[in-house]
């Protein structure tokens, strides 16, 4: 007996054909032993080969969930009060809007949403989706006003769609991405307004009447569906033991997630494979009964709905994407979309499954790239460019925002750092809106100064508390002639007027005296043109006291 055939079949290189050469004189027992650890060894290279790793989507699924901003509507239609639950993200000017699949948040997008952003486009671009009523976050209507069945249907669903975009203010979205559910949803959008949506993107969805499919990957099976219906209406009936179904389904779960799933996350190299489904099914219990029961109404919906009668008239250009491995909403639904919507174009994965977008993340995300982009490109860069000139004003605006407070805090910081007294300043008047000169007489550690002005105003003011700057002056120099000191007469008294002899221009300068330090002659003089100076020794020069003494008015300042 041999297994070779078999097992060959899966070799990916030669090297095992050798391994099985070693098994031919073994023993029957042993024989089948090695070829089945043979079997499941080369079946994991093989799925290593088919699912090859990727970039893992674990950091970006927590993100999402993060970097996601939630907000709030109020449905207007049949008075149910309707309040859904939608998030964005993103703040660019042109619209995706996402139709989920049942029981997925914006997160199962990840790989979408990744592409976008490495080619540059989450800058140009908004995406939002919302929660079907009833389910998550989105209510079913007020306490005592609360939805019948008949409102979960997928019409009600696309009219929340529209209702959303009317809250955006988006005429038109420039792309709709719909999975699963999303798909029948996004196709009756398009039937009831064709010009609301640019181009249509649909992944693992049908037309309709998803119960009669589902479960049927090749072919329709006669009263499956309503089999179907039979075990949904026993599983809401079953609610009456609700906490039950909730341990026995998580504890499923887990063991599931333990003997299933983590062993194909470890061939398959994706281990977010097991945070998604465990994520999934811990959400169908986390939002309540309510939630609960609301979920399992919504495969009736989907069942009694069909948009096949309307794919003829979409005229939008359309993507369509499936699995030919999709047991829930089969290939061959794509492929009668495909065939009847006249501007759609068909990308199948023959290995995929339901979830083909997280099998198959960077191919499925290139396609959908260049799809959005063909034909758009103009509308794009033109998005582009505006975006990018509303970056730079933002960024200089902010700069010059800094610009400011870079120098509040600088006039912050000088006033706190206090001139020594005799510095000469300049002081700004708000009521004359003018700087006047002056000398700092003297000056206490709280700011509190003695300014006297060029004028002979003198002033008592808090410095932290004005506007003031440190002044440099100027004086013409002068020649000095050094006289006997047994010549010199008496010091000038301070306030009272003298004029001073400059030789180099021979004329003399009249001035009021400020401060005269009577023990080394220094004495400081401001003269009538504006100018002061520091005379160190007034006994070394040539002056004369002016009788008429020096009045100049001025508005009587804040003094502190």
């Amino acid at each position: 007996m041999t297994l070779a055939p078999f097992g060959l079949y899966f070799v990916p290189n030669n090297t095992l054909q050798t391994w099985w050469q070693t098994t031919t004189d073994l023993p029957f027992s042993l024989e089948l032993c090695w070829g089945a650890t043979n079997f499941f060894l080369i079946l994991s290279l093989r799925l290593s080969t088919i699912l090859k790793p990727t970039t893992p989507l674990l950091s970006s699924f927590n993100s999402i969930k993060q970097q996601a901003n939630s907000h709030y509507f109020n449905s207007k239609r049949d008075n149910n009060n309707v309040r859904i639950h939608f998030q964005t993200l993103g703040d660019g000017p042109l619209i995706i809007l996402c139709g989920n699949g049942l029981g997925c948040g914006l997160q199962f997008s990840v790989p979408i949403l990744n592409a976008i952003e490495d080619v540059g486009l989450l800058s140009i671009v908004t995406l939002v989706t919302w929660d079907y009523r009833g389910l998550f976050k989105s209510t079913e209507g007020t306490e005592n006003n609360k939805l019948e069945t008949a409102f979960f249907s997928v019409r009600d669903s696309a009219m929340d769609a529209a209702e959303l975009l009317n809250h955006l203010k988006c005429e038109q979205c420039f792309a709709y991405f719909g999975w699963s559910t999303g798909v029948q949803v996004g196709l009756e959008l398009a039937g009831l307004f064709p010009n609301r949506i640019n181009k249509l993107v649909l992944l693992n969805g049908a037309h309709g009447h998803i119960l009669h499919s589902l479960l049927q990957p090749f072919f329709r099976l006669p009263f499956l569906g309503d089999l179907l219906h039979l075990v949904l209406f026993a599983l809401r009936r079953s609610f009456a033991f609700y906490q039950l179904a909730k341990w026995f389904t998580l504890s499923a779960i887990k063991v599931v997630s333990l003997l299933v799933l983590r062993p194909i996350c470890f061939i398959s190299g994706r281990s977010y494979y097991n945070v998604y489904a465990v994520n999934y099914f811990t959400d169908f219990f986390a939002y309540g009964q309510d939630h609960s029961a609301h979920y399992l109404k919504y495969p009736h919906s989907l069942d009694a709905h069909s948009a096949f009668h309307l794919l003829p008239e979409i005229q939008n250009e359309t993507l369509i994407i499936t699995g030919m491995g999709d047991v829930i909403t089969p290939a061959y639904h794509s492929y009668e979309m495909a065939s009847m919507i006249p501007y759609a174009e068909l990308w199948v994965a023959n290995w995929g499954t339901h979830f083909v977008l997280l099998e198959y993340p960077q191919q499925i995300s290139e396609a959908i790239l260049k799809f959005l982009e063909r034909g758009s490109e103009e509308m794009i860069a033109e998005k582009k460019l505006e975006r990018l000139e509303l970056e730079e004003k933002a960024a200089k605006e902010k700069e010059r925002e800094k610009e400011i407070e870079d120098k509040e805090e600088r006039e912050k910081a000088r006033r706190n750092c206090l001139p020594a007294a005799g510095t000469r300043i300049s002081v700004f008047w708000p009521l004359e809106q003018k700087w006047f000169r002056g000398v700092v007489d003297k000056i206490d550690g709280a700011g509190r100064a003695t300014i006297s002005y060029e004028d002979g105003d003198t002033e008592t003011l808090n410095l932290k508390m004005e506007k003031w700057k440190k002044e440099i002056w100027s004086t013409p120099q002068k020649q000095t002639t050094q006289k006997p000191r047994s010549l010199l007469i008496a010091l000038p008294v301070r306030g009272t007027k003298i004029k001073v002899f400059w030789p180099l221009e021979d004329k003399w300068f009249a001035g009021v005296v400020t401060s005269v330090d009577k023990d080394c002659g220094r004495t400081v003089i401001r003269y009538d043109d504006g100018e002061v100076e520091v005379i160190e020794d007034i006994q070394l020069e040539r002056w004369e006291a002016v009788s008429s003494s020096l009045s100049r008015p001025r508005h009587n300042p804040l003094n502190f």
